[in-house]
C-alpha cells in the first residue's frame, strides 16, 4: 500500500493512498484510491496518511459519511434525550452548540474533524473574551459527543481526546466573617426574602432545593427537611426535577432558629411550596438572587452571593471541628472528594487543630499515656504550617 501527500492551498492537502486496482460495471479496469482532505502543516497530514494507511491495513478504517459536525450532535441530544439527562442539561447543550461549536466548526464533515480544528475552537473562544469554565464545558461536552461517535462506529478515534482541556482556576469560596454574619441576620428579618436566606443560611441548601421546597418536605416533630427536588427555568418555564444525584436527595436536620422559622411560616402556609408568590407558584430565581445583591449591597458586601451562603455554611462546621462526611451529607455532594476539594482552604487549621487534639489525647508531660486528659478550647487559628 502506497501514499503521498498533495499540497492543494495554504494549510491545506489531499492524502492519497493507492489501495490496487478493481474492475467497474463495464469490466474496465482502474485504479482505486482513497482521498481525503486535511488542514494543517504538510507535516500532520503525513501523520494523518501513516494513521489511515495503519486502519486500512488492520480493517478498522470507517469509510466517510456526509454527517457534519452540527448535524452529528443534533443526533447525539436526540439519543441523549431518553438517557437521563435533565432538560436543563439538554438546554444548556443545545445553547452550547449554537452559540460556540455550529459557527466554528459545525459545518465540517464529522470524518474531517482534527484535533487542530477543536484547538481551534478552544482557542477562539478564549480569545473572544469566554472565561476558561465556558471554554471547558463546550470541550467535555463535545469531547462525550465524540467518544459517541467512535462507540457508533462513525469515526476510528476522537479527535477531542488529543486536546487539553482549558484549566480552570479554581477560586476560594467566599464566606463572612463573624461580625458580617451578625449584620446579615440583623437584617434579614425585614428584607424581602429574608425567610429564604435565612433558611439558605441555616441548612446550606442551593437556591433550586429552597425554590422547589413543599410543606410535605418538613417534618416539624423531628426538626428535619427532607430535600428531594430543586425547580429549574427551561426554555421559558418553571419546572420541578428530582435532585442530581443519590447524595442530593437527603435529610437536613434543622438549627432551632430554623425550626423556629419553619413552624411560624407554616402557621399562614397558603401553598403547597414553603416559599410562592401571593398566587400560590413558586418564586423566580431572578427575582431573590437580585434581592440579595440589593442587600449584599446595603451591608457593604458587594460580591457576596446568596450562594455564597452555602459556603458560609459549609465553613463554619468545617471550623468547629464537624467531620468533612458530614458536611458533604449535608450539603448533598456527590462525594466526599468535592467536599474537601472545595474547601480545601480551611485544611490547614484544620490540621493544626488534629495536631493539637492529638497531643491532648496522647500525651501528658511529654509522655505517652492510655488515659484521655481533659480537653482544653481549641483556637481554630487560620495560621498555615
Amino acid at each position: 500500500m502506497k501514499g503521498h501527500v498533495e499540497d492543494i492551498g495554504r494549510q491545506r492537502h489531499n492524502i492519497v493512498i493507492e489501495l490496487g486496482r478493481e474492475r467497474d460495471s463495464n469490466g474496465s479496469i482502474r485504479r482505486k484510491r482513497l482521498v481525503r482532505t486535511v488542514h494543517g502543516s504538510k507535516a500532520w497530514a503525513r501523520q494523518e496518511m501513516l494513521r489511515l494507511m495503519q486502519e486500512l491495513s488492520s480493517g478498522t478504517f470507517i469509510q466517510p459519511a456526509k454527517t457534519t459536525v452540527a448535524g452529528f450532535l443534533r443526533q447525539w441530544l436526540d439519543g441523549r434525550r431518553p438517557a437521563g439527562l435533565s432538560p436543563r442539561t439538554i438546554e444548556t447543550y443545545e445553547v452550547l452548540i449554537r452559540r460556540h461549536i455550529a459557527p466554528e466548526i459545525g459545518a465540517l464533515l464529522l470524518t474531517e474533524l482534527q484535533p487542530l480544528h477543536v484547538q481551534r475552537l478552544d482557542s477562539t473562544m478564549l480569545a473572544n473574551g469566554y472565561s476558561a469554565k465556558t471554554v471547558a464545558s463546550v470541550h467535555t461536552m463535545l469531547n462525550s459527543a465524540l467518544n459517541q461517535a467512535v462507540k457508533w462506529r462513525m469515526i476510528p478515534r476522537n479527535p477531542a481526546s488529543d486536546v487539553d482541556r482549558p484549566r480552570i482556576q479554581t477560586k476560594k469560596p467566599v464566606t463572612l466573617n463573624k461580625v458580617d454574619i451578625q449584620r446579615l441576620l440583623d437584617a434579614l428579618p425585614t428584607c424581602k426574602h429574608g425567610d429564604l436566606y435565612t433558611l439558605a443560611f441555616f441548612t446550606g441548601m442551593r437556591l433550586g432545593e429552597l425554590l422547589g421546597l413543599k410543606w410535605q418536605d418538613f417534618d416539624a416533630q423531628h426538626g428535619c427537611l427532607y430535600v428531594q427536588r430543586s425547580l429549574v427555568r427551561v426554555k421559558g418555564r418553571w419546572l420541578l426535577k428530582g435532585v442530581k444525584s443519590a447524595a442530593g436527595s437527603r435529610l437536613v436536620v434543622l438549627p432551632p432558629r430554623a425550626l423556629q422559622l419553619l413552624c411560624r411560616l407554616q402557621e399562614k402556609a397558603l401553598s403547597e411550596f414553603v416559599f410562592s408568590r401571593d398566587d400560590g407558584s413558586p418564586l423566580s430565581t431572578s427575582s431573590v438572587t437580585h434581592g440579595f445583591v440589593i442587600l449584599s449591597r446595603q451591608l457593604g458586601l458587594d460580591g457576596f452571593r446568596l450562594h455564597d451562603l452555602r459556603h458560609t455554611h459549609a465553613s463554619i462546621l468545617l471550623r468547629a471541628g464537624v467531620h468533612p462526611k458530614i458536611v458533604q451529607e449535608r450539603l448533598g455532594h456527590s462525594s466526599i472528594s468535592m467536599t474537601l476539594d472545595t474547601y480545601s482552604h480551611l485544611i490547614p487549621s484544620l490540621q493544626q487543630d488534629a495536631a493539637l487534639l492529638f497531643e491532648q489525647v496522647a500525651c501528658t508531660n511529654g509522655q505517652l499515656t492510655g488515659s484521655k486528659p481533659a480537653s482544653r478550647q481549641l483556637t481554630g487559628s487560620n495560621k498555615s504550617h
